[in-house]
């Protein structure tokens, strides 16, 4: 049963290919009075070589499987040490939360098999039990589909193919330039007196002994910036692009992180600042397709797996770029998006998860994104200095009247 229609067309970029050097080899004969041989056969190399990295650079077909099962995995639930870190098995015990099926890494062979069909495996979910896959040509989902084991596929957009590392140039400490403020809390001291923070700084509460996840779409420079010396970093995760370094782009992630674990007193002193932190990537800031759920759902289990206490994500999905794929405001349920089913099973595997309401406040879209809408999870919106909601937070109720 398919969920989803998607369109089947030959690759473009591998069809240009095949054209361009049919046509340099056709007009070979013509040149050979003006320009050697060995030169023309060395630029039809080039250009051959040339096509394959547009190839590998160009965007793939993304698609969502849903398997029947997880059966010929190795794993058992009697033994989760082989597939949870102490931390997330302790984690549960401390709440009463069972391990089950669920919790289950996917069948190597079912993994195996899907890529000998010619799929790029992109994301994995064990409690969804999904595969999210790129393909050069969408005709090859076809083969995928004829699995025994395959239930469903869904089209989930496009994707671009996992490329080499691009290493950053420069990577001297950045040191800050603002001018030391009287307080303490420097230029968070307004944000931390808005929700109380000092309180429970003074109290005790500063994090230690807690491990949180960052969700977002890169952190920027945050090993380079002098403010974040202090920071704890457990561990970080491009999702995307394993091979790329978290810190390579997007200042968005920076920022978020420096609210929460910054501590430069009279600069700036973030809400947790002696907790543990895992930094992990899983927005595309160039594209917006549903593949990236199946990226951020990666995410969560990832930082499940890594024990985390604390998920925050300032992630956000509603429209696409194909319209085809755009979610209708019904589907604020709690129960349709695949990110907001993802959200409510970690909440279920005892984390505490917050998201952002989303930004679509002063918009066409206006309400909540998803996974805002997820049940048990803590949705946060926007206010000003003057507890006054900003334009942009996205409104709620969700669909089903949470």
């Amino acid at each position: 049963m398919r969920q989803g229609v998607y369109p089947l067309v030959v690759c473009r970029p591998l069809r240009s290919i095949l054209v361009l050097a049919a046509n340099v080899v056709m007009i070979l004969p013509a040149f050979t009075y003006f320009i050697p041989r060995r030169c023309l056969l060395l630029l039809l190399l080039w250009l051959c070589l040339e096509g394959v990295g547009m190839l590998a650079a160009a965007e793939w077909w993304g698609f969502r499987i849903y398997l029947h099962d997880k059966a010929g995995s190795p794993f058992r639930v009697e033994q989760p040490e082989a597939f949870l870190s102490a931390e997330s098995i302790a984690r549960r015990e401390r709440q009463g939360i069972a391990i089950t099926d669920s919790d289950l890494p996917l069948s190597p062979d079912y993994l195996a098999a899907i890529t000998a069909c010619g799929a790029h495996t992109a994301a994995v979910s064990r409690w969804m039990n999904t595969v999210a896959v790129l393909l050069p040509d969408s005709d090859a989902i076809t083969s995928v589909e004829r699995l025994a084991f395959v239930d469903s596929v869904r089209w989930i957009g496009r994707a671009t193919h996992p490329q080499a590392a691009t290493p950053r140039t420069d990577l001297s400490p950045l040191h800050p330039r603002a001018t030391p403020l009287k307080s303490p809390y420097g230029y968070a001291e307004k944000q931390i007196r808005l929700i109380k923070g000092e309180k429970l700084h003074q109290a005790g509460f500063r994090g230690a002994g807690i491990r949180i996840a960052v969700i977002d779409a890169g952190f920027l420079h945050a090993d380079r910036i002098a403010l974040l010396d202090s920071v704890h970093i457990l561990g970080t995760r491009n999702i995307i692009n394993p091979a790329q370094e978290v810190y390579a782009e997007s200042e968005h992630g920076t920022r978020v992180l420096s609210c929460l674990a910054a501590h430069a007193p009279h600069l700036m002193i973030g809400t947790a600042p002696e907790a543990s932190y895992w930094l992990i990537k899983s927005e595309e800031s160039d594209t917006e397709y549903p593949i990236e759920e199946d990226y951020w759902a990666a995410a969560v289990e990832l930082a499940d797996s890594a024990g985390v206490d604390i998920i925050t994500s300032s992630l956000g999905y509603s429209s696409f770029d194909h319209p085809a794929l755009n979610y209708p405001p019904d589907a604020l349920d709690g129960e349709t998006a695949h990110i907001s089913r993802i959200a409510s099973l970690a909440a279920d595997k005892g984390i505490l998860l917050f998201s952002s309401a989303g930004n679509e406040g002063d918009g066409s879209w206006h309400r909540i994104t998803f996974p805002a809408d997820a049940r048990d999870i803590i949705s946060v919106g926007s206010v000003n200095a003057k507890k006054k909601k900003s334009s942009f937070s996205s409104f709620g109720p969700a669909a089903n009247g949470r």
